[in-house]
């Protein structure tokens, strides 16, 4: 991305447009550690496996990349971030003005050992997330904890080898959600439903009764990453599939325009030094 001159600092993108979501392969962190915080790289330092630090570095540069691009006035490395009362990551403009940014940016970050994603959005909340899709065995252990009534039901009705890649899809789904809403976990998720078709994907059809919110104020996109690495009834065939999903505000009466893009991240990253 290079140096920001005096007319980028000038130029405040949009307080209102499409979502923007970056997706990556995790890299190493050598690559990256000249983007992150102290505490970022504190926090690094504390893996034991050399998987679970790149995909934390990782996740956390590209957020800082995807930041900068929606707002160019803040560098990556100087983004300043808190946490809200659920947990949910937010700006945070310091008392120096590092950090700052427009009032109405919001992101998210996800990451797997597979994939990292981070997503940006001006004037909505949005969450985004990756799963890798993982075997029938895992998925009969966890659907009776993630799935809706009716969702088990339509999960029934598919192949049996069809079924894998569903249910990892609706929680990667209900966990873009949770996010988006920053209540973690205190939404339970067997009160929010996902519906699919062939034609539109996947719709949010149910929201959680004590919620304040509709399904018709949100946008889901739901994408298929590695979709030519198949799973075969309790096996995987080589690295595995991932689901990624993304829940984001409408914009007024209107469907939020969600945009997905893959970068690679080690050469980005490094355009930023």
């Amino acid at each position: 991305m290079g140096e920001r001159g005096a007319d980028n600092r000038d130029t405040v993108a949009a307080t209102s447009g499409p979502a923007n979501v970056w997706i990556a392969r995790p890299c190493s962190p050598a690559e990256l550690e000249h983007l992150l915080s102290d505490a970022e790289r504190a926090r690094l330092a504390r893996f034991r496996f050399d998987a679970d630090a790149s995909s934390y570095a990782s996740a956390h540069a590209l957020v800082r990349l995807a930041l900068s691009a929606a707002d160019p006035r803040t560098s990556p490395r100087d983004w300043c971030f808190r946490t809200a009362e659920f947990g949910k990551p937010e700006i945070h403009v310091t008392s120096t003005g590092k950090g700052e940014s427009a009032a109405e940016l919001r992101f998210n970050l996800s990451h797997s050992r597979g994939f990292v994603a981070a997503a940006t959005l001006f004037g909505g909340e949005i969450g985004v997330d990756v799963e890798a899709v993982r075997t029938i065995g895992v998925m009969n252990e966890l659907r009776e904890r993630v799935l809706s009534p009716l969702e088990s039901k339509a999960l029934d009705a598919l192949p049996e080898g069809d079924r894998p890649a569903r249910f990892f899809s609706i929680w990667s789904l209900k966990e873009s959600y949770i996010k988006a809403r920053g209540l973690g976990l205190r939404l339970p998720l067997k009160e929010i439903s996902f519906s699919f078709d062939e034609l539109d994907g996947a719709r949010l059809t149910q929201t959680p009764i004590s919620g304040p919110d509709e399904p018709t104020d949100w946008t889901v996109k739901l994408a298929q990453l590695d979709t030519q690495l198949g799973t075969q009834l309790g096996t995987q065939l080589g690295p595995p599939p991932h689901a990624l999903a993304v829940t984001a505000a409408c914009q007024g009466s209107l469907p939020a325009k969600i945009r997905v893009r893959q970068v690679d991240l080690g050469p980005l990253a490094q355009s930023d030094h």
